[in-house]
């Protein structure tokens, strides 16, 4: 098997990929590259032939896919021959978002496009086959990859508590919001944006006061792939630390002994732990308006969290919340091995048996042609801006693209061989056995551990 696989925000995808390539390589089932979804500018060139025209493959596997807003990646699979996979970063939304991530209004061509579509339990593959209208036959409840990295952390006591952002709407200003419409045709919930700012003030002007209350215990600040790190910088200390550029979610997870947060998804890894994820009930607001992840959420009082950082401070670990562990169920396929039921059906897309492929309306032409062109646009204009160095319309370009560079390096969310190979050698390598047979249900493929 031939796979790319194109990774969006670095640290939040980067384990999936490196641990998926090893499974595929070292038993000897294909080959994997990793790659960046986005085109990168740096000063010098524009990545955009490069990633595009790199070889043949098989599959192409997607954090997500949106007919109109990323025609590049249907460019990319045109150009190497190669099925879409969407393995679906983002599985728990709000409703206001269905339009924009299950391509409501380009239903035909958004199953003309896609070959396959990797879930995590049984609530959003339902919401594929009834508002996106796609078949059964193409979805794989292959569960949620960060779990079998949950799995790995321990519970023993650290004295050290993460606290897991979920503030990034807190950024965005009157002009981001424009900007989000303009590119999602989702006008942004200015509600959610009004009370993460406030969440993000208040959780770190707690942290900053029960930093000096305990000074034995450490907290990590972990932003939100692609917030500012800014406002998290104010208030850093000697016990308040700042998570490393491209360490990933598991990793400190695995050195924490709880989770302060909000709303954060992140719950989901936390609760898969065994670990206490608590959601500090700061002030009131509209809880019903969360997504379907809001019954893992374990609001507690100011006074409450207190009391539990308190026992921590004298060695005792929160315990994990029972309900939040039942309740887990309800979103996520639990399985042992989510990495094998991914390998399993990466085969069983690339067998005979599988019918589905990446296809073409005659609505793709234009969106193809104009995809192809933007590319070679820019990739010529950069060229070009180097040659004539010093000229004012080529400065421009090249004080454009070193902005642009500079916001990606800021935000961890720049990608290159270098950063590759520093993930790479952090992996063990990866016991893939061949043991997970695939069963077709009314809501996609299952998968069960075949009888020795």
């Amino acid at each position: 098997m031939r796979i790319k696989v194109l990774l969006d925000h670095v640290s939040r995808e980067i384990d999936f990929a490196i641990s998926l390539k090893k499974a595929i390589e070292e038993n000897n089932l294909g080959y994997v590259n990793i790659t960046h979804q986005d085109y990168i500018s740096t000063n010098n060139t524009y990545d955009f032939f490069e990633k595009t025209f790199d070889g043949i493959y098989d599959v192409i596997i997607v954090p997500s896919y949106h007919v109109v807003r990323t025609p590049h990646m249907l460019l990319r699979a045109v150009a190497n021959r190669a099925k879409i996979v969407v393995y679906h970063s983002e599985q728990i939304i709000r409703e206001y978002i269905e339009p924009e991530k299950l391509n409501l209004e380009y239903t035909e061509q958004f199953n003309f496009h896609v070959a396959a579509h990797f879930v995590w339990g049984e609530d959003f593959s339902s919401k594929l086959i009834k508002k996106a209208k796609v078949m059964p036959d193409k979805i794989f409840l292959v569960g949620n990859y960060k779990m079998d990295f949950a799995k790995e952390c321990s519970s023993i006591v650290q004295s050290s508590i993460l606290v897991a952002s979920d503030y990034k709407p807190a950024d965005m200003s009157e002009v981001d919001m424009e900007d989000f419409y303009k590119e999602y045709k989702v006008h942004f919930d200015r509600k959610r944006q009004k009370v993460c700012t406030q969440a993000r003030v208040c959780m770190l002007k707690f942290v900053k006061e029960q930093a000096v209350l305990f000074p034995t215990l450490t907290f990590m600040l972990r932003p939100h792939p692609g917030e500012s790190k800014s406002e998290y910088q104010k208030i850093l200390s000697d016990n308040v630390k700042i998570s490393e550029d491209g360490a990933t979610f598991s990793s400190d997870l695995k050195n924490s002994d709880v989770v302060l947060g909000f709303t954060s998804t992140s719950c989901l890894e936390v609760i898969s732990a065994k670990k206490r994820f608590i959601s500090v009930d700061f002030f009131e607001f509209d809880k019903e308006d969360l997504s379907a992840h809001k019954i893992l959420l374990d609001w507690t009082s100011i006074e409450e969290t207190k009391a539990l950082l308190s026992s921590l401070n004298e060695g005792i670990l929160p315990e994990s919340n029972l309900e939040q562990q039942k309740n887990l169920s309800s979103l996520l396929k639990n399985y042992e091995d989510v990495g094998a039921n991914i390998v399993s059906a990466l085969i069983f897309i690339n067998s005979e048996d599988y019918a589905y492929q990446t296809k073409l309306t005659k609505s793709d032409i234009f969106p193809l042609m104009n995809s192809f062109l933007a590319g070679a646009g820019k990739f010529l204009s950069l060229k070009i801006a180097v040659w004539l160095r010093g000229r004012l319309r080529s400065q421009l370009i090249l004080d454009r693209v070193s902005e642009s560079y500079s916001k990606r390096l800021a935000t961890n969310e720049n990608f290159n061989e270098e950063i590759l190979e520093k993930y790479q050698t952090k992996f063990a390598p990866y016991n893939y056995v061949k043991s997970n047979s695939v069963v077709h249900t009314s809501l996609g493929y299952i998968f069960e551990i075949k009888a020795s």
